[in-house]
């Protein structure tokens, strides 16, 4: 070997070994060192610059994984992950992870990232198994649908919620004309009047059959819940006469007028007959807000009206609200039929074709199902009993009105084979 080369070794020798000596006395950085060197009686060499790299950590922007619900996660559920990246199970290293590894809750996982044969430091992972909780999705429909508006309403309840959280119900079955969100946030303040963590969604969800998930952390708490809003085939529940829902068991309530009884109409109160159709349908405001009624009898509408369901004459009320000038019983909610308006007296509403029927439609639709309205109870309202007493020298008779609603006094006449023989008043129930 040529003696120029090797001095050169020689002198290579000799920087790597100061250089070694170096790096033992000195902790180097990730930057550029600059050296040079002399030879014995000779110039002084150019200027070495020698490059220290170091393999970047990985960004790890959360240092614990939790583990949710039963279901099996795997190294590739935890961040980050790129062809890089390595991750271990000992903070020593060892043998890199495959990505399909499971994860095992109360274990520290390691990573780290990769250039080449060298690696960066290790980041510690912990995984934790989170508790699952007891919320479960009560689910449902509130009403069905209608012939006039095919659409319905649905009711979403968190229950056994904890206070303060956030909950997301999704659907996960619709029909396919529904477009809408699928995604709804149930919070503390969404409320069925004292009810917490209830949501509603509008009067637009297409009759059909729904699913809907609450996301949890429960597996089986997860699982989807079927509701289903029918398509009715009328556009008020048609009233089952055998159980009295509408008739009969309807007190007829009187309104006041200056602090006197008003013979200008028929009322009928909505009281606590849970038969009722009113109680059963018009138990909230939102139905109350969506619904008018209007009454007249199939005379009404034949000489009144022009035997025209639409005529332009025809008054639509809005429910439970009261004629101008007039007043109720406290906590007690009617409807009625404007006996002053259509001209007619008790008398008239007894039977048909005079006696007075109950249209119930959606505010604004022209669909008031005219085919099956709802007929007013007992229209008896005159009964009287009469008690006779006394001997057969002198007799006696005493006569009670019934009804509670009359305009009194009452004046009545008493005859005998035709031939008057005696009249009088009746001024209160018990006269």
């Amino acid at each position: 070997m040529p003696p120029r080369v090797t001095n050169y070794i020689s002198m290579l020798s000799r920087i790597y070994k100061q250089l070694q000596t170096l790096l033992v006395l000195f902790t180097l950085t990730q930057t550029t060192y600059s050296y040079a060197y002399t030879v014995a009686g000779k110039c002084e060499s150019a200027i070495r610059h020698i490059t220290i790299s170091r393999v970047a950590t990985p960004t790890v922007t959360q240092t614990a994984h939790t583990l949710c619900g039963g279901g099996s996660q795997t190294i590739a559920s935890l961040q980050p992950q790129d062809a890089n990246i390595v991750w271990y199970n000992s903070a020593t290293g060892g043998s890199p992870l495959a990505s399909t590894t499971p994860l095992v809750a109360g274990t520290t996982y390691y990573v780290a990232q990769r250039n080449g044969t060298y690696e960066s430091d290790k980041i510690a992972v912990t995984v934790t198994q989170r508790a699952s909780g007891n919320e479960t999705l009560n689910f449902q429909a509130t009403n069905n649908s209608l012939n006039c508006i095919p659409t319905g309403q649905l009711r979403f309840q968190i229950q056994s919620p904890v206070a303060g959280k956030t909950y997301v119900v999704e659907l996960v079955e619709m029909p396919a004309t529904y477009t809408g969100t699928r995604t709804f946030t149930i919070t503390e303040t969404d409320k069925d009047k004292t009810i917490s963590f209830v949501k509603f969604t509008g009067y637009n969800m297409p009759a059909g059959n729904y699913k809907a998930k609450l996301h949890t952390y429960n597996i089986a708490n997860g699982q989807p819940v079927p509701a289903t809003i029918a398509l009715m085939q009328r556009d008020f529940p048609a009233p089952n006469r055998s159980n009295n829902d509408f008739g009969s068991d309807q007190v007829y309530q009187d309104i006041q007028r200056g602090g006197q009884t008003s013979c200008d109409y028929l009322d009928i109160r909505y009281g606590y007959n849970t038969n009722s159709p009113f109680y059963k349908y018009f138990n909230t405001p939102e139905l109350l807000a969506l619904y008018e009624y209007t009454a007249y009898s199939d005379d009404d509408l034949a000489n009144k009206y022009g035997g025209n369901p639409n005529d332009t004459r025809i008054v639509w009320r809005d429910l439970f609200t009261l004629p101008e000038g007039t007043s109720s019983v406290v906590g007690k909610k009617i409807i009625y039929y404007d006996l002053a308006a259509h001209n007619r007296t008790y008398k008239d509403l007894k039977e048909d074709p005079k006696r007075p029927k109950f249209y119930f439609r959606i505010k604004g639709q022209n669909c008031n199902n005219n085919s099956d309205p709802m007929l007013a109870g007992d229209m008896r309202f005159m009964n009287a009993s009469i008690v006779y007493g006394g001997s057969c020298k002198a007799p006696e008779m005493s006569v009670t009105n019934e009804n509670p609603m009359v305009c009194y006094p009452i004046t009545y006449v008493i005859k005998h084979n035709g031939v008057k023989v005696g009249e009088g008043q009746i001024n209160s129930v018990t006269s």
